[in-house]
């Protein structure tokens, strides 16, 4: 079995980065916080791209590739992410990977400090038998979408960015005949409030080293 893992990564540029939580950070600390973020999701990625698990393919958005780079550096191919709306390019990204021959792919964001390697592991594993893995996060969106084939019908007609994201999504699955199986629900980092779960998160991580 051929597994990729892909990574969809905006460029932590200030003023676009992390938009909703400017007013309480402001444009600098929003896009600081993306960048922290983003790097806490590419030392995840790494552990498949260097244990060889898992290709792991680049998606980025807002930059070009040697920005890119800079930012996600690590053993990865780099695709910039196409499409008029983030349905659109989180198709394409999965077609292109089938393409090219893989079997299983999962695709993750850089806002969940709580995804890692187990989770990970998890959907390339529920993969064996569903068509669609799903990370629930609990605001209504996910942190984590994995596939066995290409489904542009999944990511068609979702109000992205609202409560109704993860639902909406399994509904599509269910319609389209597709097996589902969640993952456990987890927070990311979107909202102002999500700043205090982020900072009592980090708080128990470094009294755990």
């Amino acid at each position: 079995m051929r597994h990729r893992l892909l990574v969809f990564l905006r460029y932590p540029e200030a003023g676009k980065a992390k938009t909703r939580l400017i007013p309480e950070v402001g444009a600098e600390g929003a896009a600081d916080l993306a960048a922290e973020l983003a790097r806490r999701a590419l030392d995840v990625a790494r552990i498949f791209a260097d244990d060889g698990s898992a290709d792991v393919s680049i998606w980025y958005t807002g930059c070009d590739e040697s920005r890119a780079r800079e930012i996600a550096q690590g053993d990865f191919t780099y695709h910039e992410q196409v499409g008029p709306d983030l349905g659109s390019r989180m198709s394409a990204a999965f077609e292109a990977t089938f393409n090219q021959g893989y079997d299983h792919a999962v695709l993750i964001g850089t806002d969940c400090p709580e995804l890692d390697e187990y989770v990970i592991d998890d959907a390339f594993y529920f993969l064996e038998e569903a068509d669609v893995v799903l990370g629930p996060a609990d605001d209504g969106g996910y942190y984590l979408v994995g596939l066995k084939a290409p489904a542009p019908g999944l990511f068609q007609e979702v109000p992205w960015g609202s409560a109704e994201v993860f639902q909406t999504t399994v509904n599509a699955a269910d319609r389209l005949g597709l097996a589902t199986e969640a993952l456990p629900v987890l927070w990311d980092v979107d909202r102002p409030e999500d700043l205090i779960n982020y900072e009592l998160y980090k708080t128990r991580e470094a009294l755990q080293t």
